[in-house]
């Protein structure tokens, strides 16, 4: 059970793939799925819980109860319909370990991975391991084998059971755990052979109820000693009940020991023609704990089986003394003699050694069964800790700074933050941080069904105080930026925002990618020295002076590549009714736009001025041109109500706030000539350099056919944007971080 303060797992969305339900806990196994995942969840984690009935009781019906129950539990519940018979036997000697595989599966996952964002994927059981092959790469896979099906079929054949379940061979079972980043193994023993069949790290779970000590009844009237066994009904417990009690009971008559074996648990079902005054079957039990409180001591005589002895734990947490072999108490941790038996007749012996002595005497099994449980639950506790390390340290883990206006349906902030994550979120655990702007923009975005799910808020957003309730309540979460960049530990934080934090040392182990040009447009102060990070980078998708100048002053390295990853559908511009328009990118101040605009003046031609993000102004011209911000235009072209201009000049001289508008004209295919030095004779086309080439601009435009100018034009199908060009160089920088991130780009 998570201690109340126990957050590790916040954040965390988890999947889990189980044949087997969570509700009623009545069996052994559903009992520790139903453990370890309500621990999870307490602890923080989101739980989708996907069920694939493979009992027989959910195949031709649903168990409505326990339907609601599982619904009830956990954050998301999903039934996968089986399309196939279950529990076959093997096509040959030994199962394949993907024999009991159903497509249904796999179109299930293909959807859910597609619609929802996890974190970790956990499968129970090997035979489901094809599971794996359907979650992303950022995806962190655990396995959990519960018991290990190789050699499980020799086992029972050893023991005189027709071999039944799943069983399978260890090069088939290591397909299994390769498919894993991580498995985790029910007892020690186990953990050791996987460690031997493959190179997938393997931790020890074992399974522990939550402790809940019973008051001991009062002495029997007619001084027997009462030996509770509790089971449900399979072969192996029918088997080894019966084993025990064929030696045992001769031994109780030959020693007239006052026992009574107490019986419960569908078990009994199979033990009805056992005829003996030493035995008392109760059947199937409402209130475990009652049988429990029921009974003197419990006996656990199991000489084989594969996995954990869950019945074991169970005693162990109830605080009654147990009796058991040695094999029973693998994989818990126990001192005591009682506790070790070698086999049937040594705990027949114990039992009647116990019922001659005092009551008294079972004091020190109770405690041993205390200090059992709690060696046992440190155990576990070790055993999350090193799957939490694990988890830290394979989790692509990247922080995306944003400014609130990214969650407002329809900007161009919006369709940026979009476009990254759509390339994140497929090969890294990303969690947007939004670091400026205002609160009501989330809020806003949550209340129409914005999808981005994993969000958190800078606590000094504008609002955040105020309307931090009802921020909790749609999921997000207000967090002070230092101290969660030094709990988070990210690996990369990227920047399309910047938040003063960045610079109190959170990044120190991280690499930092910074993008002036939408920092620019958010308005908020960006550093111009250096940031104490592991490594820094400038992403832009042209040089330029004022680039180079923030380049020194940063010690960043510079990465070029396009501001948004795809062109989809995401702009469009009206056509003109009448008459010729032209963009000009550039201050109004300077010297080459003036001139533009007197010849554009000359040619008849009407503007439209976009000079950086200032507020709109009036250009101080006759003419009362209206020059507006880049954040305006931007606006305006997302919103499909900028008229496509006949072409473009981009003056700007790279300054930023100006190159996204650059880079979306390009994307819609608009002829934009853009103002360069002069270096040497030789220079691309549609580049201006003198007064005489923007006069030729103008003239090829205004005068010569479409096909001519469309001949000079030379759309930039070199940069291939819908090829997402340059993010492979984004990739390329982050590859030691991010484990396949290149090839996924």
């Amino acid at each position: 059970m998570a201690r109340a303060s126990d957050r590790s797992w916040a954040g965390q969305r988890i999947l889990v793939l189980s044949p087997t339900p969570t509700h009623p806990q009545d069996y052994g196994n559903r009992k520790r799925i139903y453990e370890i995942y309500k621990r999870i969840s307490d602890s923080g984690g989101q739980i989708s819980f996907a069920h694939y009935p493979s009992e027989a009781e959910w195949r031709n019906t649903v168990p409505r109860r326990a339907d609601r129950d599982m619904a009830a539990a956990w954050s998301e519940y999903f039934t996968i319909p089986p399309t196939r018979a279950y529990h076959t036997p093997p096509i040959g000697d030994i199962h394949g370990i993907d024999e009991w595989w159903d497509d249904s599966i796999g179109d299930f996952l293909r959807w859910v991975f597609r619609t929802h964002v996890f974190d970790i994927f956990i499968v129970n059981y090997a035979w489901l391991s094809k599971a794996f092959e359907f979650a992303p790469p950022s995806v962190v896979k655990i396995l959990d084998t519960h018991d290990k099906l190789s050699g499980r079929g020799a086992v029972l054949a050893h023991n005189g059971i027709e071999p039944e379940f799943f069983f399978t061979s260890e090069d088939e079972e290591a397909l299994a755990f390769a498919r894993a980043d991580i498995v985790w193994a029910i007892k020690e023993s186990e953990r050791e052979q996987f460690v031997r069949m493959a190179a997938t790290p393997v931790i020890t779970l074992p399974h522990l109820d939550p402790q809940s000590l019973v008051e001991r009844p009062l002495p029997d009237p007619d001084g027997y000693l009462r030996v509770g066994f509790i089971g449900a009904r399979n072969s192996i417990n029918r088997t080894s009940i019966t084993n025990f009690l064929a030696e045992a009971l001769p031994l109780f008559r030959k020693w007239l020991a006052p026992i009574k074996i107490v019986i419960a648990g569908s078990v009994c079902d199979e033990l009805d023609r056992i005829d003996s005054p030493f035995l008392e079957l109760r059947g199937r039990v409402d209130d475990v704990a009652s049988f429990y409180a029921s009974v003197d001591c419990m006996a656990v005589p199991m000489t084989f089986s594969t996995g954990l002895k869950i019945k074991t734990g169970e005693a162990l947490s109830f605080g009654v003394p147990v009796i058991g072999t040695e094999h029973a108490f693998e994989g818990y941790s126990t001192s005591h003699p009682l506790h070790r038996l070698a086999d049937h007749a040594a705990v027949a012996h114990a039992l009647i050694d116990l019922s001659f002595a005092p009551r008294t005497s079972l004091d020190a099994l109770v405690s041993a069964s205390q200090q059992a449980y709690r060696e046992t639950a440190k155990q576990i506790e070790d055993a999350y800790t090193k799957t939490h390390e694990f988890i830290r340290k394979a989790q692509p883990s990247i922080i995306y700074a944003v400014d609130s206006r990214a969650f407002v349906a329809g900007t161009v902030f919006n369709h940026v933050m979009r476009s990254v994550d759509e390339f994140l979120q497929s090969i890294a655990h990303v969690t947007i941080l939004v670091a400026s702007g205002s609160v009501t923009d989330l809020l806003a975005a949550r209340a129409e069904g914005e999808r981005v799910q994993r969000v958190v808020a800078a606590g000094d957003l504008e609002g955040c105080r105020q309307l931090a309730a009802p921020l909790a309540a749609v999921g997000i979460e207000a967090v002070e930026v230092d101290r969660y960049l030094k709990g988070r530990q990210p690996k990369v934080l990227i920047a399309d925002t910047w938040h003063s934090d960045f610079e109190k040392g959170g990044l120190r182990g991280s690499k930092l990618l910074s993008r002036p040009e939408l920092i620019f447009l958010a308005g908020v102060p960006a550093p111009a020295g250096p940031v104490d990070a592991r490594q820094t980078f400038i992403i832009a998708n042209s040089p330029s002076r004022q680039l180079a100048a923030l380049l020194a002053g940063t010690g960043a390295d510079l990465v070029l590549a396009p501001h948004l990853r795809r062109s989809a559908q995401m702009f469009s511009m009206r056509q003109p009714n009448q008459g010729t328009c032209v963009v000009i990118l550039g201050s109004p101040e300077t010297r080459a736009v003036k001139y533009a605009l007197a010849l554009a003046e000359a040619w008849k031609a009407s503007v439209r001025l976009v000079g950086g993000s200032r507020p709109t102004a009036e250009f101080a011209g006759d003419n009362g041109l209206i020059c507006i911000s880049a954040s305006e235009f931007l606006a305006e072209v997302t919103a499909g109500t900028e008229t496509r201009p006949l072409f473009a000049l981009d003056m700007s001289e790279g300054k930023f706030g100006l190159q996204l508008c650059r880079e979306i004209l390009d994307r819609l295919q608009v002829p934009v000539a853009t103002m360069i030095e002069q270096f040497g004779h030789r220079r691309p086309p549609m580049t201006i350099a003198t007064e005489a080439d923007l006069y030729d601009v103008f003239r090829r435009f205004m005068l010569e056919p479409e096909a001519a100018r469309n001949a000079a034009f030379e759309y930039p199908r070199g940069h291939a944007y819908d090829k997402a060009a340059g993010w492979e160089s984004i990739a390329a920088r982050l590859g030691d971080v991010i484990g396949g991130l290149a090839s996924a780009a």
